[in-house]
């Protein structure tokens, strides 16, 4: 499970490969890049797409949303809402420029559970967008891991979210 060769392509790939369930969901994150994208243009909407591959459980990323539909109007935005083969999924980590992972679990067991696909996002050695509370496992196992990363405290004002992405994208 090493890492593929990036193709050579003007948008920078942001990819979630997986269910999105419960209270994993990438509203966060789409409306920040929205707010990058349309207020301040920080982030030029030809720079990256995020892939959102897997199905759709939760009803996040609903494509009635305002910001869902400006970003997939934009090219931003690619949403495939169905079960995909685990090798294809495991080709799009591999393939991807960033990884998306979405640890939203409160209460109790916040800082004890882990993502199961948060192994493979390491193994594969792309730079990881962690969506996760502060003093969470999964901060605590992406400090040690070895891996360029950002964890982003999705409880975050807007304007923290926004500051961290933007400067987590526009590292080389």
């Amino acid at each position: 499970f090493a890492p593929l060769p990036i193709s050579k392509r003007q948008q920078r790939l942001i990819v979630h490969a997986g269910t999105l369930y419960g209270p994993r969901t990438p509203d966060i994150l789409l409306q920040s890049l929205d707010r990058l994208l349309s207020h301040s243009g920080q982030i030029a909407p030809e720079a990256f797409q995020v892939r959102l591959i897997g199905p759709i459980k939760n009803g996040s990323a609903d494509r009635s949303r305002s910001y869902v539909r400006r970003l997939m109007e934009g090219g931003c935005l690619c949403i495939e809402d169905s079960l995909v083969p685990k090798a294809t999924a495991r080709r799009e980590v591999r393939e991807a420029d960033y990884l998306l992972l979405l640890d939203m679990t409160r209460g109790d067991n916040a800082g004890r559970q882990l993502p199961a696909k948060i192994f493979d996002y390491i193994r594969a050695c792309r730079p990881i967008i962690a969506f996760t509370a502060r003093g969470s496992a999964t901060e605590r196992v992406l400090a040690r891991a070895g891996c360029r990363h950002v964890c982003i405290d999705p409880d975050a004002r807007p304007m923290e979210i926004d500051a961290q992405l933007v400067s987590f994208l526009g590292a080389p």
